[in-house]
């Protein structure tokens, strides 16, 4: 009897908590690594790796990662499965993360095993399979975090504004007696605190009371900017434990936040869009010009602070009207709106200006026109805009006295064997259409005039006849599309009258 050789892989697995001292304060992150090897003799890629956590009541699941690995996990048991190729040596680490949320000092402990996943391999010793423990010593402790923002962070000169300060408690003990402390800039003025908060000159401390596990106190700070800054300012807020709390993390207990304090001001920018892009000289032209305030302050205009637009138009172009809420005048070659009665233009917000001028009637040329406001275009509205690389918008469009002339020719030709065939063109109102028998189409002795063909044609039984209409355009023009010498072709079925009255279906062919 021959004995069955199986092929054999020596697997072993290894576990460390990545900790020095293995020790850790309870709210920290726990990274357990367990390393693998297929000590061979043969490769194999049927490997599997089973992890038991610490009870869910002191490690809270997060993760699992590591290279050529898929993983899942049934309550503490997590399983990690081999995916890559079939190798000897070591194969790549696998991660597992989770926080210690362990209430009390003690230990937590990680254990975890290999083993193969086919039948075909053996493995020769597998009193090594199983990593050897990781215990873990947890110190009694919470995790405290900081958390710091601004209302706004660009704030103009004298507006009000709020900071707001948050102390978190990520557990897992209950804390009390936690604070959060911030010192703000001297271009600051602070008013009334919340209460729990204290102020010592600009530095303001707050006490969160008691906090459990997982809770956060925030509180708001009322500020009034009173100068300007030099750029961009970043402002730093810190939260502490009480005397003797021990935290996994110090760098989380402190958050900043950036803000700046501007000079008030009203950034206009404007748009403009005109149609129709190719008008006829005398016609009318609209433009739609939008007014945006990109801030950072609110923007008031009234009759003595306008909001002004002015349009820079051509001698080739005259103002016709403007649209509801704007007066309107010209000036030269400038047409100059301001916005009616008084109000505000919120920052982000926009206004829109129809403005209907009219082309010159001898206009065959770009008419260009430029749109501004803002200080170039003379606004008076407050605050001041200090930007004016974006006031204004130009434009042109194209204006021609080119104008359409269609000419309307339509030829009708007879033959006895064949259909009634004619040639139709389509005029404006100022042409006449115009009906030509051309003599050799025309049956011998029936005539060669118009009243020859009319005869011809009242003889011919019901038929189905065809015409033909040729479109010829003089000039272009972009109502109708025609460009010069262009030919359109139109095929048309016509029917003529049976005896009684009826009328032939034309067929289609």
């Amino acid at each position: 009897m021959t004995p069955a050789v199986l092929a054999g892989a020596d697997l072993s697995a290894t576990k460390t908590d990545n900790h020095l001292g293995g020790s850790i304060v309870a709210g920290g992150t726990l990274r357990d690594t367990l390393t693998a090897r297929n000590d061979g003799p043969d490769a194999t890629a049927a490997i599997r790796v089973i992890d038991h956590l610490p009870p869910e009541t002191d490690f809270q699941y997060q993760s699992a990662g590591g290279t050529s690995w898929s993983f899942s996990r049934i309550g503490t048991t997590v399983t990690c499965t081999y995916t890559g190729p079939a190798t000897v040596g070591a194969l790549p680490p696998v991660t597992i993360t989770g926080r210690v949320i362990r209430q009390s000092s003690g230990t937590i402990t990680n254990t975890g095993f290999i083993e193969l996943t086919s039948p075909l391999f053996i493995d020769p010793r597998a009193g090594n399979n199983t990593a050897p423990p990781v215990v873990t010593q947890v110190t009694e402790g919470s995790d405290l975090r900081a958390g710091k923002s601004f209302a706004q962070t660009t704030i103009v000169e004298g507006a009000s504004t709020t900071a707001t300060l948050t102390a978190f408690n990520d557990g897992p003990l209950v804390v009390t007696g936690a604070t959060i402390t911030d010192t703000f800039a001297s271009n600051f003025a602070i008013g009334t605190l919340p209460a729990g908060c204290t102020r010592s000159g600009q530095t303001v401390t707050c006490n969160a009371g008691k906090l459990t596990s997982g809770q956060s106190r925030a509180f708001v700070i009322p500020l009034t900017a009173l100068t300007a800054t030099a750029g961009v300012q970043t402002n730093t807020a810190t939260v502490a434990g009480p005397p003797g709390l021990s935290e996994p993390d110090l760098v989380n207990n402190m958050a900043t936040a950036t803000s700046r304090i501007v000079p008030p001001t009203a950034d206009l920018s404007i748009t403009k869009s005109k149609t129709p892009n190719r008008v006829q000289a005398g016609r009318l032209m609209t433009s739609i010009i939008v007014v945006r305030n990109n801030g950072p302050a609110v923007l008031t205009f009234g009759p003595s602070a306008p909001l002004c637009v002015t349009d820079t138009v051509s001698a080739d172009e005259t103002y016709k009207s403007a649209g509801r809420g704007w007066t309107c005048g010209r000036t030269g070659f400038e047409i100059v709106c301001d916005r009616d009665g008084s109000g505000t233009l919120a920052v982000n917000a926009t206004v829109t200006l129809t403005l209907v001028t009219r082309a010159g009637p001898s206009a065959n040329a770009n008419l260009p026109t430029t749109a501004c406001t803002g200080t170039t275009g003379g606004s008076g509205a407050t605050p001041v805009d200090t930007h004016p690389a974006n006031d204004g918008s130009n434009t042109s469009v194209r204006a021609t006295t080119v104008t359409t002339d269609l000419a309307v020719v339509k030829d009708v030709s007879l033959n006895p064997a064949g259909p009634l065939v004619a040639d139709a063109g389509a005029g404006d109102p100022g042409h006449d259409a115009e009906l030509r028998h051309p003599p050799d189409r025309i049956e011998p002795g029936r005539g060669a005039g118009r009243d020859g063909g009319r005869q011809r044609r009242a003889a011919q039984p019901a038929e189905r006849r065809q015409v033909r209409d040729r479109r010829r355009a003089g000039k272009r023009d972009r109502g109708l599309g025609f460009l010069h010498g262009v030919e359109r072709h139109h095929q048309l079925d016509v029917c003529q009258p049976r005896a009684g009255g009826a009328a032939s279906r034309p067929s289609r062919g």
